[in-house]
């Protein structure tokens, strides 16, 4: 059974996740901005995620 989900309620489940698991983690490891976005990351040949263009996408 596949239920549908508006944009918003997907980005709260998320963020909701994201934050119950994060008490498992040490304070200073705790993600502390988090963009999601549905688009996939720039990645290499190698499937490395390419850290300079997703800091030039946060940046804009």
């Amino acid at each position: 059974m596949v239920e549908q989900y508006s944009e918003e309620e997907l980005e709260k489940l998320i963020r909701a996740d994201i934050k119950t698991l994060s008490t498992r983690l040490t304070p200073y490891k705790r993600p502390v901005n988090i963009i999601i976005t549905k688009k996939a990351l720039p990645r290499t040949a190698t499937r490395k995620v390419k850290r300079k263009e997703v800091l030039e996408l946060v940046k804009s």
